[in-house]
């Protein structure tokens, strides 16, 4: 006998939607009368045996109908595939939720908030949309968006699963709810409700409604009764266990999962967590809950997984507890450079990438460290997970220890209850950079140590070991060499950080990169000025004492200045001696390639008349001193030319360059011999 359900709806379209996935819950059951909450014959609804009003719009609608108790509103949510769709939502952009009314909206911006979804403002169809906002989340009618907002469309609303449960238990209908369709149904939703634990504790008298939410878990979940019989077994876990097909239910749950501890967990009362078994050759980690309500006792729960879904879930709890900012945001296109130095150093770094081996980066402060460690990361095989970076510099050493290790709850006071994870465990899978590590109290490197000797950690207050996969990159300004012959720095932890060291050159060692660096900072801020020579030429002959950062810090004051053409009298540089120097060098500042031809001679006949030999290095910084830009790429070149008109000879590995009795006579024509 089929029981009568009447449908009221804000608008047919709904009405559709809602008729369908009963239809396909419940069959023949259900005798489905749908009507407009607005529309003819709405009288007749208080005639069904159960009446679902889609919203409390339509409720307040049809207030003046007499209607039957048995009234229900239902709960609606959307399906995972639209929650995919709204997975698109830029991070930080307000969002405007639209739905017939203004109240309706509000029911679904309340349901797409408890989906995890944030910077939402309900919107009735037609409203003005305020302003601020950049984007429209609409549910299967893209034309109800205001213009101007970007559309993110979550499909047609669905009856959540406590609705469709609902229905079920008022028409006495529980019983198909164990079909495999209604299944695969709940699947398909994004559910708006607390958690497995609390239907548990809602609906333990429904067992067949248990089995279809346990169905959309994706760990297998196996549970006992006090007498230590199945009383319930979804799919997942027979899957793990290669249970063979057919009903587990009653049967002997330590005789089906051989290995499983529930008799101990029936006799203890107490859990039993995370613990690895090997089942037919393969891992599976399980745990077991005592599953107590009201004071009665209803036996044991078990929940399996395999190690690699384990830590899946462990990942995506730990992007939510960090959040996007915590993500490596860099890659080596953004290292910007064209000198042979920082080329060098991204072709050594993208070849560290590969290895899960500690990476020690020195350089001075500006230099782009913390760039580096990004690039790395996402080069690397753990690319997909956390890059949490820390400043072992920024905090006193009781606070950083707290936030390294973590803590248990009541391990000091003001400890967060329940505790808290550190970052390394936070990090799990990933990278953890340590910058300013030359400033790591004494007593914390010993326990930085045993992290990256034995891959564990445990939090303060804490009895058990955490195990950990990780890789650490670390960053210093300081010369850790010389803190570790003063005792200020542990030897040990020196060289197991420095497995793979890496050194960015300061920015004055590569005066080539200087002019691309400054076009693009101009790009980021938005903002295009050239350069007088003059003024070009401090910028060369400037020390760049905060080297990337220094020179970024000016372009946005230069930038700020809103000047088309900058003069060297418009530089923020506080000496006059650079200005004085850039005005008046000892030579040509830019000489013509004759020119520069003649210094490197005039340098090496020097270098010959005391007996010595002089490398490109050495080149480099006479021509820097002498305020010539000649970078040791052309210094290279210049030198090849001249060698082949056997004007110098230049020896193989680090023996320099000396020049010959020809170039002495090239140089004495140009009236510069002995100088």
């Amino acid at each position: 006998m089929s029981r009568s359900l009447a449908l009221v709806c804000w608008d047919d379209r709904d009405a559709d939607a809602y008729s369908g996935q009963i239809a396909s819950l419940f069959a023949d059951s259900i005798e489905l009368r749908p009507y407009r909450a607005d529309g003819p014959g709405i009288e007749d609804a208080g005639a069904a045996e159960l009446v679902l009003f889609d919203s409390f719009e339509s409720f307040r609608r049809c207030g003046s109908i007499d209607l039957p108790a048995n009234a229900i509103i239902a709960t609606r949510t959307i399906s995972k595939a639209g929650l995919e769709a709204l997975a698109g939502l830029p991070r930080g952009m307000d969002a405007a939720v639209i739905d017939a009314t203004t109240s309706m909206a509000e029911e679904m911006t309340s349901a797409l908030v408890h989906l995890g979804l944030r910077r939402l403002q309900p919107l009735g169809q037609g409203a003005p949309a305020p302003a601020g906002l950049g984007a429209a989340v609409v549910f299967g009618q893209a034309s109800a968006a205001p213009p101007g907002l970007a559309v993110f469309d979550a499909g047609n609303c669905l009856l959540d699963v406590g609705t469709i449960i609902d229905i079920g238990v008022r028409l006495g209908l529980v019983g198909l709810l164990d079909r495999r369709n209604i299944r695969a149904s709940y699947r398909e939703l994004a559910t708006t409700d607390s958690g497995l634990a609390s239907i548990l504790g809602k609906m333990n008298r429904l067992e067949s409604s248990i089995d279809i939410l346990l169905g959309a878990v994706d760990a297998g979940v196996a549970g006992v009764d006090a007498e230590g019989r199945i009383f319930v077994c979804n799919e997942a876990a027979k899957a793990l266990m290669a249970l063979p097909p057919g009903s587990a239910l009653g049967a002997e749950g330590s005789a089906l999962f051989p290995g499983i501890p529930f008799d101990r967990v029936l006799e203890s009362r107490a859990p039993v967590k995370d613990r690895l078994k090997k089942f037919d050759g393969l891992d599976l980690v399980y745990s077991i809950d005592p599953i107590l309500h009201s004071g009665i006792f209803y036996g044991a729960l078990a929940v399996l997984a395999r190690p690699g879904e384990e830590e899946r879930a462990r990942h995506r709890i730990s992007a939510q507890l960090l959040g996007k900012g915590y993500r490596a945001r860099y890659s080596f296109r953004d290292i910007r450079g064209d000198s042979a130095a920082i080329a060098r150093c991204r072709d050594i770094a993208l070849r560290m990438a590969d290895s899960n081996s500690s990476v020690l980066i020195s350089g001075e402060s500006g230099t782009g460290k913390e760039m580096f460690a990004q690039a790395i990361h996402n080069s690397s095989s753990r690319r997909d997970f956390q890059f949490v970076a820390f400043n072992c510099g920024a905090l006193p050493a009781s606070l950083l220890e707290s936030e390294l290790f973590g803590y248990e709850e009541g391990a000091f006071t003001g400890a967060r209850k329940g505790g808290k994870p550190g970052l390394f465990e936070l990090a799990h899978r990933g990278t953890v950079f340590l910058d300013e590590i030359g400033e790591m109290p004494n007593d914390l490197q010993m326990r930085l140590l045993r992290v990256l000797e034995e891959r564990v950690v445990m939090r303060l207050g804490g009895d058990r070991l955490i195990g950990i996969d990780i890789r650490v990159v670390a960053a210093t300004n300081r010369d850790l060499e010389a803190l570790v012959e003063s005792g200020k720095f542990r030897e040990d932890l020196y060289y197991r950080l420095n497995v793979l060291p890496l050194r960015i050159p300061p920015l004055r060692e590569r005066p080539e990169d200087i002019v691309p660096l400054m076009r693009e900072f101009q790009r980021i801020y938005g903002f295009d000025f050239e350069l007088s020579s003059q003024a070009e030429r401090i910028f060369l002959a400037h020390r760049w004492r905060g080297n990337a950062r220094e020179l970024r810090n000016y372009v946005e004051f230069i930038a700020n200045l809103a000047l088309k053409r900058v003069e060297a009298a418009d530089l923020p540089f506080d000496t006059e001696a650079e200005v004085a120097g850039a005005k008046a060098p000892a030579r040509s500042l830019n000489p013509g390639t004759e020119g520069k031809r003649v210094f490197l001679l005039g340098e090496l006949e020097a270098a010959f008349r005391s007996g010595s030999r002089l490398g490109r290095r050495s080149l480099y910084r006479r021509a820097k001193e002498s305020g010539i830009y000649l970078s040791e790429q052309e210094i290279r070149r210049l030198l090849r030319e001249l060698e082949g008109e056997d004007l110098v000879t230049i020896f193989p590995g680090k023996g320099g360059t000396i020049i010959t009795e020809a170039g002495r006579r090239r140089l004495s024509s140009a009236g510069l011999a002995g100088a």
